[in-house]
């Protein structure tokens, strides 16, 4: 059976690479990234499904995801947090407070807001 899947950082490497073999699996694909332009080419190259640009570092644009899918599609199978990475390279005395925040923020925080916006969807559908 295909699955509905969405992938937040589906611009490039990684999400993008990822979005590609669920697709040729015949799986249904929803891209999001910061960057629609290049989001919107990216699912172009990979035929997906849909693109919607979110940050996933807000959790309010978490909730407009679940609502976009769930309009759309009624469920959601599989959820990958991929959105991700590096703030600064520095010595870490050299960090700033905010460059530490921004960090956690992004790969931290955005994966448990994902998961906390489509926890009660999947948990409903028995995913």
């Amino acid at each position: 059976m295909s699955k509905i899947v969405l992938i937040t950082g589906a611009s490039s490497g990684y999400g993008k690479a990822t979005a590609k073999a669920f697709k040729d699996n015949g799986d249904t694909v929803i891209m999001t990234a910061r960057n629609y332009e290049k989001l919107e080419q990216a699912r172009k190259e990979v035929c997906g499904d849909m693109a919607f640009s979110m940050d996933v570092t807000k959790a309010e644009d978490w909730e407009n995801a679940v609502k976009t899918v769930k309009e759309k599609y009624g469920r959601l199978d599989i959820l990958v947090n991929n959105a991700g990475g590096g703030i600064t390279i520095k010595e870490v005395s050299e960090i700033t407070i905010e460059e530490i925040d921004s960090t956690i923020k992004l790969n931290l925080n955005s994966v448990i807001y994902g998961c906390r916006a489509f926890a009660d969807m999947m948990k409903e559908q028995k995913s």
